[in-house]
């Protein structure tokens, strides 16, 4: 076991080329964006390295947080980390011995789904090592075919909602220029703050556009010259992820969000890309609430639900997660009634420590 430094970097791009079904949050481009974005974040990094080079990784940040307290998280700022490569018992040991003797940090929490290959066993591992499971939600994940066969699969329901903004007079636009990207941020600062949620700075997606070359894509939609929805995914040569969505409420009567979504599901396809992640959605959630919108819009593509867990070891038995669950409840009260002005300015600061 070793971790990261500027020698292996080649290597682990290799080792992310050369590896089924990873997802973009493992390659360096996103290190380097996450660490250009945020000086409290510093990636920690474990390799198992042999002869041929990376064989797995590990990775995880430090998230130093005078709030929250210092934490390593794999992944921040994306629904799941984790393990990724050929599983190594020992390798597992390891790090989780190292994990647990890190100082300084009040926990370590680590973020899976039951998607990931050889999920099961690295769940039993972490498990055995002193890691408290605790489930969050799903992710909606589609397998990807050609564009023909995926809309016969759709329900008319789905089909439907396409159509409808096809005949919208809706206009779509990449996001691949500073203007645009501004357009998009608008829109997302507003859909934050309503969410009552610390926002990522202007920076973090700017670098996200300009590091994450040949692994950002993103679609705004236009009503008459009027954004009113947005989509950036994030994708390898295998996995595309959904990151952000944001749209303006008064408008969803147009169906931009199905419009965007399915331009950017075809444009997997012709990448040949084999998996589309719609992102977190709770299963769960009660009829008629928000949560249950967005669930209802991503199930209807069709694709599977999967389960996320999260696996958190604790240094301190004050800070558990009944009451960071509070803390946060408490901060997203609060965070709808400050005035744009000062949400501008701590937004970020507090979104790099809670790093969700």
């Amino acid at each position: 076991m070793e971790l990261l430094n500027e020698n292996d970097e080649r290597l682990l791009e290799n080792f992310e080329k050369n590896c089924e079904n990873t997802s973009s949050q493992f390659s360096m481009q996103w290190k380097n964006s996450i660490s250009k974005s945020y000086g409290n974040c510093i990636p920690v990094y474990y390799l198992n390295k042999n002869k041929e080079g990376i064989s797995a990784i590990f990775p995880f940040f430090l998230v130093k947080s005078k709030i929250f307290g210092n934490r390593l998280i794999s992944l921040p700022f994306t629904d799941f980390g984790g393990y990724v490569g050929k599983i190594d018992k020992n390798f597992l040991k390891e790090v989780s011995k190292k994990l647990k003797e890190t100082k300084g940090i009040s926990k370590v929490e680590i973020r899976l789904n039951n998607f990931m290959d050889d999920y099961q066993e690295i769940e039993k591992s972490i498990i055995q090592n002193g890691f408290k499971k605790e489930y969050k939600k799903n992710q909606c994940i589609l397998k990807i075919k050609n564009e023909e066969e995926m809309w016969n699969d759709f329900s008319r329901i789905t089909r439907k909602g396409v159509k409808k903004a096809q005949k919208s007079g809706l206009e779509l636009r990449e996001i691949n220029t500073n203007e645009e990207l501004k357009s998009f941020y608008k829109l997302y600062f507003k859909n934050m703050k309503d969410f009552g949620t610390p926002q990522h700075s202007h920076d973090f997606f700017r670098n996200l556009m300009d590091l994450m070359k040949g692994k950002f894509k993103g679609l705004n939609c236009y009503k008459e010259g009027k954004l009113i929805g947005s989509l950036i995914i994030l994708y390898s040569k295998d996995y595309a992820y959904a990151a952000y969505n944001v749209s303006e409420k008064d408008f969803l009567i147009y169906q931009p969000n199905d419009l965007i979504h399915w331009e950017l599901i075809k444009w997997c396809a012709k990448k040949r890309i084999k998996y589309f992640d719609f992102g977190q959605c709770n299963a769960n959630s009660e009829e008629g609430t928000h949560d249950a919108g967005i669930f209802k819009f991503k199930k209807k593509w069709g694709g599977e639900i999967y389960d996320r867990y999260y696996f958190y070891y604790e240094f301190s038995k004050k800070d558990n997660l009944e009451s960071a669950k509070k803390e946060r409840e408490s901060l997203t009260k609060i965070w709808r009634k400050l005035p744009s002005p000062l949400i501008k300015i701590m937004g970020p600061k507090i979104a790099s420590q809670i790093a969700l």
